[in-house]
């Protein structure tokens, strides 16, 4: 009954979307739903009262876990800032003590080490300046510090990250400038 804004195939051919929806072909289904490989909603999988607000991204973690970001406040009642870690049951894994966003997370990826990358449009984290993108440890719960360091992507919002061969990465969205440089809307960072 409202947008997709994200894919992933499962394995058997099934997939997840993710989204603003609440029902799915008349399903109730909080913006996250698993589809059979006819496109048939799964309701052998249940996510309870699921997200209470817009998931703009989803990634499979090679365990069968479940990242979500997006613009929402809680999964199931329980306070989760526009971050989430499912398990393959579609239950909270409340061992993902993620950090607390203030403003949508647009996109996430892992990189090969773990690490997690997001995007989105927040300004600073646990007290540490990440315009619109940052690098989180892999269990979520600190943002990586040290040597990552992209820079400012301003004036407006990531939308998209993409890890690449070599361990760089691709970043997509409402920018004209990382680092200083001229970028228009897309930079490929190194790791």
């Amino acid at each position: 009954n409202q947008f997709v804004y994200a894919f992933q195939r499962l394995s058997g051919d099934r997939l997840l979307a993710a989204g603003a929806f609440t029902t799915f072909n008349g399903v109730a289904a909080n913006r996250l739903v698993r589809l059979a490989s006819n496109g048939v909603v799964d309701t052998n999988w249940s996510i309870g009262t699921g997200f209470n607000s817009t998931v703009y991204t989803i990634e499979v973690r090679p365990d069968g876990r479940i990242l979500a970001g997006g613009a929402f406040g809680g999964f199931n009642g329980v306070q989760r800032l526009a971050i989430a870690r499912l398990l393959e049951n579609g239950g909270l894994d409340t061992s993902f003590t993620p950090l607390t966003f203030s403003f949508a997370v647009n996109s996430i990826a892992t990189l090969g080490d773990g690490t997690v990358v997001v995007s989105g449009g927040f300004s600073t984290l646990v007290g540490q300046v990440r315009r619109n993108f940052a690098q989180l440890t892999v269990d979520g719960s600190n943002v990586v510090g040290g040597s990552f360091a992209p820079g400012l992507l301003s004036p407006g919002a990531v939308a998209r990250v993409l890890p690449v061969a070599g361990g760089q990465i691709v970043v997509a969205g409402n920018f004209d400038f990382a680092n200083a440089s001229a970028r228009s809307h897309v930079v490929r960072l190194n790791a």
